[in-house]
């Protein structure tokens, strides 16, 4: 039998602890579910609570009881600060956007937000082109009780405990340089934080065309449609209006979707969703959608309105909101239109003319553009992909042979020499196609300044299969090996040859020409899949 005394002091000693550790909690509270007030230096700052949002989002629509809500993707969640429509007849607002959320994931989540929150009766749903041709199945059905598995570990856990304690930590020492979730739901960045960094044309388009090497085709899929007008039809039954939002769309994302061939998808949409009783959208052009882009602003300039070519800041959201709800603002007049089956060809129309005027206005974007699908179209699928009827970028041809120390590119023999030729800094492949980047320079034996290479020979096996032109100044290499020198980036991209005789994967290496007609090898600490990068240390150095 257990002693009476010691089962006392034991339970008396379990509820004290669990409720100091429940109070610590709640006083820090790590995640903003308790609506502690904020001190600063203390608790202010909630660095935990970023990427929870499909945890939290519905616990904070149970304990906040909205009137209107936000859905849509990490568009919303970044650009839509609820905050501006305090006081009007929408208030309160809640944010309950979350990154990456597929309409039917969106359409699931509302009938759940209906059953625990009868004070809805706004809801907001960002529509992006990108989440309409994503095919899903039907999203698992919620109930209030699937909160319940949120509860613990965000409110009696020690994982709960170990955040309470970093955010005490990042208060104290005045950090903010991790993102974080306002109370109203929407993503606040860390401090300081330099919006618009991916506003490079070079940098972008190659990102871009990267991603469709990969994607065949996308079409507007119907089970999204039919997960809208459930939307719509749960939202009549509950005595809330449904409006559907075109969030601002840049016109680097619209050239995108013109010139991979996407466009007609585009209106398809506009078109099918014009029969909706409330649909705006904010993708017109005007100063705010065509904000001067970094590459563009004086050194140092910093964007507004973009915080990179798919997320609008909050400034430009601020607008849309204040334009959908009627508040006077200094706006553009076009900001925000609503589109009725009316209207929608005319809007189409004129959307197309003003990216024509763009894309004379900007050739340098369009030339990066271009210049990026030509260099990834190598083969018929990767062209297709990439909106080209034609292979444009042959790599597969016979430009020369390795023979001995000898390496003949093109009728012209160059003598393998030791040496600085540059280095292989990424290899990476999609599916069939290699992408190899790097720098190279023409390190001519004693000789300074070095020039840029006058080619680089991709070898594979004996065989030259291409030679890659210089295109591009190194600036970190130029300071690391002086300012006079002259060393250049390269990139190429190939279709990744066939295994030789008994499956022995190619061998594949890569040397710098130069002036002088000699050919050393670029150095090189990366691995490649389905070929035998040769390994080559730097300085590469031919034994």
């Amino acid at each position: 039998m257990i002693d009476r005394r010691f089962l006392r002091i034991f339970v008396t000693g379990f509820v004290v602890w669990a409720g100091i550790f429940t109070a610590f909690i709640a006083f820090v509270d790590p995640y903003g579910l308790w609506k502690t007030p904020k001190i600063e230096r203390i608790n202010a700052y909630k660095p935990a609570r970023a990427n929870l949002d499909r945890q939290i989002k519905p616990l904070e629509v149970l304990r906040d009881q909205p009137r209107t809500i936000f859905l849509g993707t990490s568009r919303a969640q970044e650009g839509l600060d609820p905050s501006v429509l305090d006081g009007t007849k929408y208030a309160p607002i809640y944010n309950a956007s979350i990154p990456a959320e597929t309409i039917v994931e969106n359409e699931a989540l509302l009938n759940q937000y209906f059953d625990i929150a009868p004070s809805i009766k706004h809801v907001v749903m960002e529509v992006f082109f990108y989440q309409m041709v994503m095919a899903q199945p039907p999203a698992k059905s919620r109930s209030i009780w699937d909160l319940t598995d949120n509860l613990l570990p965000l409110f009696f856990s020690v994982g709960a405990l170990e955040k309470s304690i970093i955010t005490l930590r990042m208060n104290y020492q005045g950090r903010r340089d991790l993102p974080s979730i306002d109370a109203g739901g929407y993503w606040v960045p860390p401090e300081p934080y330099k919006p618009a960094m991916p506003f490079f044309p070079y940098s972008y388009s190659d990102g871009i065309a990267e991603i469709h090497l990969k994607i065949p085709d996308m079409q507007i899929q119907d089970s999204n449609m039919q997960a809208l007008i459930r939307m719509r039809e749960a939202c009549k039954r509950h005595g809330a209006t449904f409006t559907i939002l075109f969030a601002p769309n840049h016109p680097w994302d619209d050239y995108r979707l013109l010139a991979l061939g996407y466009w007609s998808r585009m209106e398809t949409m506009y078109r099918r969703l014009s029969d909706f009783e409330e649909v705006y959208s904010a993708s017109q052009y005007n100063n705010f959608t065509t904000e001067p882009t970094t590459d563009q602003l004086p050194k140092g300039g910093r964007m507004k309105y973009w915080y990179d070519p798919i997320h609008f800041s909050p400034v430009l959201g601020r607008e849309i909101l204040k334009a959908w709800a009627g508040i006077k603002s200094e706006h553009p007049e076009n900001l925000l239109i609503k589109i009725t089956p009316e209207n929608v060809e005319q809007y189409l129309k004129e959307r197309m003319r003003e990216l024509k005027n763009w894309t004379q206005q900007n050739r340098e974007f369009v030339n990066a553009f271009e210049q990026a699908r030509r260099f990834h179209c190598t083969d018929e699928e990767s062209c297709k992909n990439l909106g080209m009827p034609d292979k444009l970028n042959p790599t597969a041809g016979q430009r020369g042979k390795l023979t001995g120390d000898i390496l003949n590119v093109d009728g012209i023999d160059y003598s393998l020499r030791g040496g600085i030729g540059g280095s292989v800094e990424i290899a990476k492949s999609f599916d069939h196609i290699l992408i190899v980047r790097g720098w190279a320079m023409d390190d001519r034996k004693d000789a300074r300044p070095a020039y840029p290479a006058t080619g680089i020979a991709v070898v594979v096996n004996d065989n030259v299969i291409d030679v890659v032109s210089a295109q591009y100044r190194r600036l970190d290499i130029e300071e690391g090996f002086g300012i006079d020198t002259r060393p250049t980036g390269f990139r190429t991209a190939l279709r990744i040859p066939s295994p030789v005789k008994n499956g022995q994967l190619p061998f594949l290496r890569l040397f710098a020409l130069t002036k002088d007609r000699y050919a050393v090898p670029i150095s090189n600490s990366t691995t490649a899949p389905d070929v035998e990068f040769i390994q080559v240390p730097f300085p590469a150095v031919l034994h």
